[in-house]
């Protein structure tokens, strides 16, 4: 399962899905996303657009909307079992989905990790309890979670695609551990 809530989600949800594709043929991979997914063979069963909003008359409104996506994906997870869930980004959907992926203990690696050195403690608490492995862009402050789940670090010279099948396959092999 891969969840991704905006357009760059969307990108690299595709070049991942494609990676785990070529790395492991025949593997199914549903989850939210947008174009870029749904042209790598993501069943897209709940389209990003329903869970973006911004500002405070959209959140008003777009609130029982992101619901509904919500538990469709929870739907989705209960009926497929997924061995690996995939988030990327996008902290205020995602850090609620990882809780609700725990606790079906699927393990959830979190790509594109929050900027967490700019969060409250609290918040960086949640992220430790609720993840298996974190992938990070390369930050100064990225020892908040030393300590808590394994993670993997890429800095601005990543290239996608052509790095995704390794990147992935340090992803998929420490996460899917037993």
């Amino acid at each position: 399962m891969i969840v991704a809530g905006e357009r760059s989600g969307d990108i690299y949800g595709a070049a991942l899905a494609r990676a785990l594709q070529a790395r492991l043929p025949g593997v199914e991979v549903f989850g939210c996303g947008d174009e870029a997914m749904c042209q790598a063979a993501v069943d897209t069963v709940v389209d990003s657009h329903q869970i973006s909003i911004a500002g405070i008359t959209e959140v008003v409104h777009g609130i029982p909307r992101v619901y509904r996506a919500f538990h469709r994906l929870l739907q989705e997870v209960d009926q497929r079992q997924p061995q690996l869930a995939i988030l990327i980004d996008f902290p205020d959907f995602n850090l609620r989905m990882a809780r609700q992926l725990k606790k079906r203990r699927i393990p959830v690696v979190y790509f594109v990790s929050p900027q967490v050195w700019a969060w409250r403690k609290r918040r960086v608490r949640k992220l430790k309890e609720r993840i298996a492995k974190q992938v990070a862009r390369r930050w100064p402050h990225s020892g908040l979670l030393r300590g808590s789940s394994s993670g993997l670090v890429y800095g601005a010279a990543f290239a996608w695609p052509s790095n995704a099948g390794a990147l992935i396959g340090g992803v998929t092999d420490a996460a899917c551990r037993p």
